[in-house]
């Protein structure tokens, strides 16, 4: 390949990767959740696991999902990466020239992108580079951005707590101010009394998330620094089995809400229903103190899904939204089948660990009792063929007799 092609080439994967990702990756439709009822972001830098400790009910190694917006025709989506809780490490006893397992409960790990709606046709742009005469330019979109989101949990049988780092990036290159940055921190909270009931807290943007340039420098607004606010929300939620749930959730701020304005305070509550129909048709909804919203999915296999998302401002006629979307995911439980030693994830049980325990107790006693078996089938051939020696030795004795005799039958003969 000549040289001059290589910052044409580059700018070619740079552009396909930009533009893959704009087109693949979520918007605030995708926030929907079991036990946390928040649908909508209420803000920019919100992310896909409002409550991080939700995350250990998450039941997909892999996932991404694409999303067109039908009333506005932007594409939008996000993709997951999920470890869960009990990985296993194996490693090698020397003296036994064996593989033995390991669990590491250390809690459930997540990373995930979300990348916000763009309407490709009209947004995609042609830069010009004054600095590389070779290329002359390269194509970018005007206006684009991502969440990005680390995420830890861990479940125990009565409490799960979780944490999101979270970064936010927004820019428009046709406006030199318009570049946001921001880092924050989400921390999440359940007790779950009994199996299928969760009473959790979620505290967003822990002690108030700043918004940046793209300096880093505090954005002020009529000598005011922008930021997003904490905000606490206690959240009640009931599962039946795997396929229904409700959730209801109140803010912190209900309560002043309530003293000042009675009659208009129950607006900030928020509900989410769900369920599910023969593991195929899914249909939810709910309100999130601004918008109600519905959602039905179609699961085509175990994985492979498409639906559509609506959603409409409650007390606004004019404003809804539509979108159509497509899942791809890869479950646990086929990462189960697929590679030998993965755990078993099942996201109300919280015996995992003491179940890799007890089928690694339960290996060994076997290959004990088996090594037993094989040491005693040893020993019985061990005497057998000894028992077979000392027989042969006795043949020979007997065959030496025998011989003998006959040489003195034969002596008394002659001298007779």
């Amino acid at each position: 390949m000549k040289i001059w092609l290589l910052p044409k080439v580059f700018t070619f994967f740079g552009v396909g990767i930009w533009v893959f990702s704009s087109l693949l990756f979520a918007s605030d439709l995708s926030k929907t959740g079991r036990i946390t009822p928040m649908f909508l972001g209420s803000s920019e830098t919100d992310s896909l696991f409002r409550n991080p400790a939700e995350l250990t009910l998450h039941e997909h190694f892999l996932e991404g999902r694409l999303l067109y917006g039908v009333s506005d025709k932007k594409f939008s989506g996000s993709f997951i990466i999920h470890l869960p809780d009990n990985l296993p490490i194996y490693v090698y006893e020397g003296w036994r020239d064996e593989k033995q397992k390991m669990i590491l409960p250390l809690g459930d790990f997540g990373f995930s992108m979300e990348f916000f709606g763009s309407n490709f046709a009209q947004n995609i742009l042609w830069i010009e580079d004054k600095t590389n005469k070779d290329s002359g330019g390269y194509f970018s979109l005007a206006e684009g951005g991502y969440r990005m989101l680390f995420t830890w949990a861990k479940k125990t049988r009565f409490f799960t707590v979780g944490g999101n780092l979270k970064r936010f990036y927004y820019r428009d290159i046709r406006s030199s101010d318009s570049t946001r940055n921001a880092i924050g921190v989400d921390l999440g909270f359940y007790f779950t009394p009994f199996e299928d009931l969760y009473l959790g807290t979620v505290v967003t943007d822990f002690g108030d998330t700043l918004l940046k340039d793209g300096f880093w420098n505090p954005i002020t607004e009529n000598g005011n620094t922008l930021k997003i606010s904490q905000d606490i929300l206690i959240t009640a939620a009931v599962l039946s089995g795997q396929d229904m749930s409700f959730a209801i959730g109140v803010p912190l701020r209900f309560v002043n809400e309530i003293q000042k304005n009675p009659t208009q305070a129950w607006r900030r509550l928020s509900f989410m229903g769900r369920k599910v129909f023969d593991k195929t048709v899914e249909i939810s909804g709910g309100y999130n103190s601004k918008d109600i919203f519905a959602n039905m999915g179609l699961k085509l296999n175990e994985f492979i899904a498409i639906g559509l998302i609506g959603s409409r401002e409650l007390f606004s006629s004019s404003s809804y939204t539509l979108m159509g979307y497509l899942t791809m995911a890869y479950p646990f439980q086929n990462a189960g089948k697929d590679f030998s030693g993965w755990p078993g994830h099942h996201p109300v049980q919280d015996t995992l660990y003491h179940q890799s325990r007890k089928d690694l107790k339960k290996n060994n006693e076997r290959q004990a009792q088996q090594d037993e078996k094989e040491a005693e089938e040893n020993a019985y051939k061990e005497v057998e063929e000894e028992l077979n020696e000392q027989l042969k030795e006795i043949q020979k004795k007997k065959q030496t007799l025998k011989k003998i005799k006959k040489k003195e039958a034969i002596k008394k003969e002659l001298d007779n």
